[in-house]
């Protein structure tokens, strides 16, 4: 964005909330990202009280988008409360803002258990699915996938199908050219999806895969998990913590360690090989842990989920700002 153009967006917002702030009469204004429209609700409406939700992307683009980061740290530091996803978030929080500690509250992710749940019936046909939701790009990983699926392929996994849902970033048409290169008859492309159809599509598949170079939480973990899927991850900064010792520990979900970064999220080419064989690795160790014990059948696992839903999250946030501000 360029200097015009960054002035029209704030004009925009600047009536728009200004509309909304005398329409609703708000307590208090909860504001998504410590990012740029954040630091200019704090700066229009400075007497209400305003909630900044961190969901990780605005760390990242401090350093991308580094012209904009001294505003933004400048106005997001007004915040009167801000929600962490993690114990690793908050602290990052706290250095690279300037947030007082005593002004973060971890509150983590949730989900919806109206689209993600236990799948009543699986049919057994002798193929094990594989799914992959999320944008189809470089720094989710995707391309890796690919290969260490054409690569499961080759090493005689000849019953297995990956499923992808998601957007294309960048060139659609390279992006899905080379899904055709890949094993166009074992993979299935749904493109961009509701989450009821998410939910749909997680509940006919047995392992997920989130090989992301970075993320802030992911919430494809828990909605997966959620909907009865086996779970292989890169090992990303304050999963484990969030996820807890019950789910971590349980066998459901395998991590994989990250390649060498540069920057916030691009490996670097010569790790890629390894890093591509060790989600090979991990899914194989899913696929043989399928047939073993059900983790879903523990209460203890099962209850660790149900505390991980959107309305065990909500009833949390909504105790901590009436415990803090109201």
């Amino acid at each position: 964005m360029n200097d015009e153009m960054m002035g029209q967006w704030e004009k925009a917002f600047h009536e728009q909330i200004h509309e909304a702030v005398s329409v609703f009469q708000p307590e208090l204004i909860i504001s998504h990202h410590l990012w740029i429209l954040t630091a200019l609700v704090k700066k229009i409406v400075p007497n209400i009280p305003v909630v900044g939700i961190c969901h990780g992307t605005c760390l990242r683009q401090l350093i991308l988008a580094e012209k904009f980061a001294h505003s933004v740290i400048e106005g997001c530091r007004k915040c009167d409360l801000v929600f962490a996803l993690n114990n690793y978030q908050k602290e990052k929080i706290v250095e690279d803002y300037g947030i007082k500690e005593e002004k973060i509250l971890v509150l983590g992710n949730g989900f919806l258990n109206k689209y993600f749940y236990l799948p009543e019936g699986k049919k057994e046909d002798g193929t094990v699915r594989l799914v992959y939701a999320g944008k189809l790009s470089r720094a989710k990983g995707f391309f890796s996938l690919l290969k260490a699926f054409q690569m499961l392929l080759e090493e005689g996994g000849s019953d297995l199908e990956l499923h992808l849902a998601g957007s294309c970033a960048g060139d659609d048409a390279v992006i899905i050219q080379q899904i055709k290169d890949c094993s166009p008859n074992r993979i299935i492309y749904y493109g961009a999806v509701t989450q009821k159809r998410l939910g749909e599509i997680f509940r006919k598949c047995d392992i997920l895969i989130l090989p992301s170079f970075y993320e802030g939480l992911p919430l494809v973990i828990i909605e997966g998990l959620a909907s009865g899927l086996r779970v292989v991850s890169t090992d990303l900064p304050g999963v484990r913590d969030f996820l807890g010792e019950k789910i971590t520990m349980s066998g459901a979900i395998n991590f994989i360690s990250l390649p060498r970064l540069k920057g916030v999220d691009e490996p670097f080419p010569e790790d890629l090989p390894s890093f591509e064989e060790r989600i090979c690795q991990s899914v194989t160790r899913q696929i043989n842990l399928l047939k073993g014990d059900n983790p879903w059948k523990q209460a203890d696992f099962f209850n660790a989920l149900h505390d991980l839903s959107w309305e065990r999250l909500f009833q949390k946030m909504e105790a901590d700002i009436e415990e803090m501000l109201l």
